[in-house]
């Protein structure tokens, strides 16, 4: 961890979430980060995230960040904060709970033949680590071989700030960041599933880089269970979020069989259960096949 001042940057969008930085050339060399990279931002009582925008010959060890990127961690230019390579925090879950931060965990290993990824669980998108812990305990008490990579970031004492401070995009491209995810690297699975929550009240949606066959499977599992009032999607061009690039983790540890599901608030805090069942039962049938 690396003490850096803070100076205010007035060359980016505010709409940006704050989410972005500029580290110093000399910063950069220490925390050995570049261009695409992730680091931990942290004051006295706040931590968050922030991608590496630029680096730029300016300053010493400083740190530029947007109007919004202060208040995140409620920093003024001037000030100092402490800037780590690494995001989660050690002490994992229960150490990061309590103090609105962020921790990963990974459950299996290389042999899964299946990867649960939920990136963004904890208050960031409520419920969704709990999906995919749900369906991990299912499947491996059927004795199904079975990974999952979950993180978690939570809400500080101050507000309701989990997803403006820990929603990272990406990670696999900075998996420097996050310790569990850069074990996982050159892990290869049959198939993948990622969890997610989006803000389209009435709609599931099932995307990914799947064969349409094994998306209709899961489509049609969730319409059997979910009440009829949320419509599960399938075709992309219905979709706002389509979960197709290569680089997000859904995809990047198989071959193209990534299923991405983006779930409406109301199925995560509700319906938790009756999502795992439903993921349970289309691949543990699966499965059984191969």
């Amino acid at each position: 961890m690396v003490q850096a001042r803070v100076e205010s940057r007035t060359d980016v969008a505010e709409d940006d979430g704050g989410r972005t930085c500029h580290l110093s050339a000399r910063l950069a060399e220490r925390l050995d980060k570049e261009h695409g990279d992730h680091v931990r931002l942290e004051n006295d009582y706040l931590a968050a995230h922030a991608e590496v925008e630029q680096v730029t010959e300016e300053g010493e060890e400083t740190i530029w960040l947007s109007g919004t990127g202060r208040d995140r961690i409620g920093v003024q230019s001037g000030e100092t904060v402490h800037v780590d390579a690494t995001i989660a925090l050690e002490g994992g879950y229960m150490a990061a709970w309590p103090r609105g931060d962020f921790a990963e965990t990974l459950w299996g290993d290389e042999r899964g033949d299946l990867l649960i990824s939920c990136p963004h669980g904890g208050d960031i998108e409520f419920g969704t680590d709990d999906i995919g812990a749900r369906l991990f305990r299912s499947l491996r008490a059927t004795g199904t071989p079975v990974t999952a990579w979950l993180c978690h970031g939570f809400n500080s004492g101050f507000a309701s700030d989990a997803f403006s401070r820990w929603h990272m995009k990406k990670p696999v491209t900075a998996a420097d960041a996050y310790p569990e995810l850069e074990r996982m690297l050159d892990w290869r699975f049959a198939y993948v599933v990622g969890i997610h929550m989006h803000s389209y009240s009435e709609y599931v949606a099932v995307g990914g880089r799947a064969p349409d066959s094994l998306r209709e499977s899961v489509g049609d599992a969730l319409r059997e269970t979910l009440p009829a009032d949320f419509e599960v999607r399938t075709d992309y061009d219905e979709m706002a979020l389509a979960g197709r690039g290569e680089t997000s983790s859904v995809n990047y540890f198989c071959d193209g069989t990534g299923v991405q599901l983006e779930l409406p608030p109301m199925v995560c805090y509700r319906y938790r259960k009756r999502v795992a069942d439903a993921l349970h039962d289309v691949y543990s049938a699966l499965l059984e096949e191969e």
